[in-house]
C-alpha cells in the first residue's frame, strides 16, 4: 500500500513537474525550442520562437533544425564559444541565423540536454541579439569618428603650434634685422643733421650739401625697407590682386632702368635688349616690382663698373625676364635658402639689406601663375630667371 502511494506521488509530481516545464516553455519571453537529439528534429517551439524566425508551428515541427535556420554550435566555431557557458554544462555560441523571405539575424543561441519520456533532447534558447550588434556597430562608428575628431584637432593643434613657433621665429628675425637695419639710416641721420647745425653757422654751403644728400640717401633706405614690410604684408593679406592690361614691355623695362639708374652704384649701368613682340597682356605692376626688384638687388651685390643684363623676351605661351650681374654670387650651401624671408647668403651680411627682397619677388611671381629660378656661382655672379604667362 505504501508503495503504491509512493508510485502515485511520484507520477504525480512528475505531471506537475512536466506541467511546470510546459507553461515556462510557452510563456518564456525568450525563444525556445525543443529538438531530438537522435534526429536533430524540432519536437516543439514557442510563441517567441516563431515571432523571431517569422514561420508558423506547421513549417518548423518535425523540421530538422536546419529548416529553423539555426547553425549548432560545434567546436569549429572556436572564436565564437563562450566558455563561461559552456563551464556550467551550456554549450552556447554567438551565430547567425537565418529567418523567413532570407533575412538573417544575429542571435546568441545556447542548449542544454534534457530527458522528455525517457529520450534524449535538447532545449534551445535563442536570444536577438540584432539591436545589440545595431548599438555596437554604432558604437564603433561612434569611436572612429571620434578618432578620426581627435585625430584632426591634433592635427590642427600642431599646425598651430608650428604656426606659432613660426611667428616667434619670424618676430625674433624681424627684431634681430630691424635692429640692424634701422640703427644704420638713423645714426647717419642724426650724425648729418648735428653737423648741418655747424656748417651751416659757418655758412659751409659744400658740407651742407654733402649731409643733406646723406640724410635723403638714408631716408630713401628707411622708405624702402618700410615699402618691403608693406608690399610682403599685402600680398599674405590677399590684399594683392593680379590686374590684366595690356601693354608695351619694352617701354615698361626702359622706364624701369631710367628709374633705378640714379640708384645704382658709381660706374654701373644696364644693358637692355628685348626679342620676340612687345605687346603682350598681363599685371604690368606686378612685373615692374619683380623687374625692379631684381635689378636693385643686382645692383646691390655687384661692384662699382659693372654691367647689369636686363633682358626680355615674349614667346608664344610666356614673357621670359632675366637679370644677370658679376657680383659676388650666392654661396652653394645658401642657394637653397635664398627665397627664405629674413634670409641673407653669410657673404652678404655686411652689406645693407632685410633679406626680402627676393621673397617677395619669388611670392609676386606666383601670384601670376609663374616660375622664378636663377644660376649662380660664388664670386663669378647670378642670373635670375622669371618665366610668367602670356595672357591672351
Amino acid at each position: 500500500m505504501i508503495d503504491e502511494t509512493q508510485e502515485w506521488k511520484d507520477k504525480q509530481e512528475l505531471k506537475e513537474s512536466h506541467e511546470r516545464f510546459r507553461k515556462s516553455f510557452y510563456n518564456n519571453p525568450i525563444a525556445q525550442i525543443i529538438l531530438d537529439s537522435r534526429n536533430r528534429n524540432i519536437k516543439d517551439a514557442n510563441e517567441q520562437f516563431l515571432a523571431l524566425s517569422g514561420l508558423t508551428y506547421d513549417e518548423i515541427i518535425g523540421e530538422n533544425i536546419s529548416s529553423a535556420g539555426i547553425t549548432p554550435c560545434t567546436e569549429d566555431m572556436g572564436k565564437y564559444k563562450l566558455s563561461s557557458l559552456t563551464e556550467h554544462g551550456l554549450n552556447a555560441c554567438e551565430a547567425i541565423m537565418r529567418v523567413k523571405y532570407g533575412d538573417e539575424i544575429n542571435v546568441l543561441q545556447s542548449y542544454v540536454s534534457i530527458k522528455l519520456n525517457g529520450a534524449p533532447h535538447e532545449l534551445w534558447t535563442i536570444i536577438d541579439l540584432s539591436a545589440l550588434k545595431q548599438a555596437e556597430n554604432h558604437l564603433k562608428h561612434l569611436n572612429k569618428t571620434l578618432e578620426h575628431k581627435v585625430y584632426e584637432r591634433t592635427q590642427d593643434l600642431t599646425r598651430l603650434l608650428e604656426r606659432e613657433k613660426l611667428i616667434n621665429d619670424l618676430k625674433a628675425r624681424f627684431i634681430a634685422m630691424a635692429s640692424h637695419e634701422f640703427r644704420t639710416p638713423l645714426t647717419t641721420i642724426l650724425m648729418s643733421a648735428d653737423l648741418l647745425e655747424t656748417y651751416l653757422k659757418n655758412n659751409d654751403v659744400a658740407k651742407c650739401a654733402k649731409h643733406i644728400r646723406g640724410i635723403k640717401a638714408a631716408v630713401k633706405l628707411l622708405t624702402e625697407i618700410l615699402e618691403d614690410f608693406l608690399s610682403l604684408n599685402s600680398i599674405e593679406q590677399g590684399l594683392v590682386k593680379p590686374l590684366i592690361t595690356g601693354f608695351n614691355i619694352t617701354d615698361i623695362a626702359g622706364k624701369i632702368t631710367d628709374e633705378i639708374g640714379a640708384t645704382l652704384k658709381q660706374g654701373q649701368h644696364i644693358a637692355y635688349a628685348h626679342t620676340g613682340p612687345e605687346l603682350v597682356r598681363q599685371d604690368i605692376n606686378i612685373l615692374k616690382n619683380v623687374m625692379l626688384n631684381l635689378l636693385a638687388n643686382a645692383s646691390k651685390y655687384a661692384a662699382e663698373g659693372t654691367t647689369i643684363t636686363l633682358t626680355t623676351s615674349v614667346k608664344k605661351d610666356n614673357i621670359l625676364i632675366t637679370v644677370a650681374d658679376s657680383g659676388i654670387g650666392i654661396p652653394e650651401d645658401d642657394q637653397p635658402h635664398i627665397f627664405t624671408r629674413f634670409f641673407r647668403a653669410r657673404n652678404a651680411e655686411v652689406l645693407q639689406g632685410t633679406g626680402l627682397g627676393l621673397h617677395i619677388a619669388k611670392k609676386y611671381v606666383r601670384l601670376l601663375h609663374g616660375k622664378i629660378n636663377f644660376v649662380s656661382k660664388e664670386n663669378v655672379g647670378t642670373t635670375f630667371m622669371v618665366e610668367v604667362p602670356l595672357l591672351k
